[in-house]
């Protein structure tokens, strides 16, 4: 005896559910992609030594949208990634850094760069959406409300962007402090949307100075805060 087929309800929920997850393994992919084709970048421990020839990017990445920070590391309930990439000027040669924490204290060769993109995946945020978005996962696609529009805490958002940011110089056994970027997300996010704004603060204080005692090797420490463009 055939089955009976399923309502258009729920064949419609397991095809966006089906959707969803190709799209966010199809983005990983592109992750993972991106960080092979390049030279992979990771912070420097306290006691390890500056390597000769390369000097040391100072600075911390934060996330915000409006008053309100967002968890952009440690994984987060949806498993948030953040993937910088820093491009080399001259060479055009490509660094990536998968963030783990704010913080970067990260080993460069000599020269003049900039950030390249920056990539956020999986990441929680306030989304402007339409009614009918809206309904999907909080009434199962039952009921659509005539209500225009709404905001909802929305899991699961992917955004990629290239920074307006300053280059910088890293110079051979020397420290580049280049200050504490924030990026703020509109709140709410327009549905589709990856615009963000930048600033750039000094918030070191007397910590810059202790680099050179953290990690050998490291003669001085230049403060070289980024310029929002």
């Amino acid at each position: 005896k055939a089955k009976p087929p399923l309502p258009k309800l729920v064949l419609r929920r397991v095809r966006m559910r089906l959707v969803n997850e190709r799209w966010i393994g199809a983005l990983a992919m592109c992750l993972i992609l991106l960080t092979g084709c390049s030279n992979s970048l990771r912070n420097l421990k306290d006691g390890e030594a500056l390597p000769t020839s390369q000097g040391l990017l100072v600075g911390t990445i934060r996330w915000q949208q409006g008053e309100h920070g967002v968890a952009a590391y440690g994984g987060g309930q949806y498993g948030t990634h953040v993937l910088l990439q820093i491009r080399h000027i001259g060479s055009e040669r490509v660094y990536s850094h998968d963030m783990k924490e704010p913080r970067l204290l990260l080993t460069l060769p000599a020269g003049e760069y900039m950030f390249e993109r920056i990539t956020i995946s999986n990441v929680s945020l306030n989304v402007r959406r339409t009614t009918a978005q809206k309904a999907a996962p909080w009434l199962l696609n039952v009921l659509t409300l005539p209500l225009g529009v709404a905001t909802i805490p929305t899991g699961g958002v992917n955004l990629s962007f290239e920074p307006t940011l300053s280059a910088f110089h890293i110079k051979a056994g020397e420290a580049t402090y280049i200050g504490t970027i924030t990026i703020d997300f509109p709140d709410p996010l327009p549905h589709g949307s990856n615009r963000v704004n930048f600033s750039v603060a000094d918030e070191e204080d007397t910590a810059a100075e202790n680099l050179v005692i953290r990690f050998p090797g490291t003669e001085r420490v230049e403060k070289h805060l980024l310029l929002v463009q």
